[in-house]
């Protein structure tokens, strides 16, 4: 082997190394960004869940958020957490009816649970991305 063509190697390498760690790092960011919204859609679901069989209990519903990401690297504070929403139920249609106030919803009405979060890219560092809001929502049937 000619010792030019092992600088050329080196410099071969050189050149497609920053573009292998940047697609190792989107990789890693899409892995990290698909773990957060699956843990902001069962935080959601969690809380609907909860708010199904006690809908005006609003600080039961974000602790029942919170305590679903508890396991994760998450933290979602209150402000990320939005006030549920109660509708009434409509015969024979999947769409809501009007908004009614969680204290007043009875039986068969429906519960929605919105979680707002705040994903940071690592790579938004690198290519100026920065961030973007994830939010997920979850409705049940009142059953108390």
């Amino acid at each position: 082997m000619n010792p030019n063509e092992r600088g050329a190697s080196l410099v071969e390498f050189a050149l497609t190394l920053p573009l292998l760690l940047l697609v190792l790092v989107a990789a890693v960011d899409l892995g990290r960004a698909f773990y957060t919204y699956v843990a902001i859609t069962n935080a959601a679901r969690e809380g609907a869940r909860f708010g199904a069989s006690f809908p005006s209990n609003t600080s039961g519903i974000r602790d029942r958020v919170r305590k679903e990401v508890e396991n994760t690297n998450l933290t979602i504070p209150d402000g990320q957490i939005a006030s549920p929403q109660c509708y009434t139920y409509v015969d024979d249609s999947y769409a809501y009816g009007s908004s009614v106030a969680c204290s007043s919803a009875v039986s068969g009405d429906y519960i929605k649970v919105q979680v707002n979060y705040p994903f940071n890219f690592i790579t938004g560092y690198v290519i100026g991305l920065g961030s973007v809001t994830m939010s997920q929502s979850a409705t049940m049937a009142i059953h108390e």
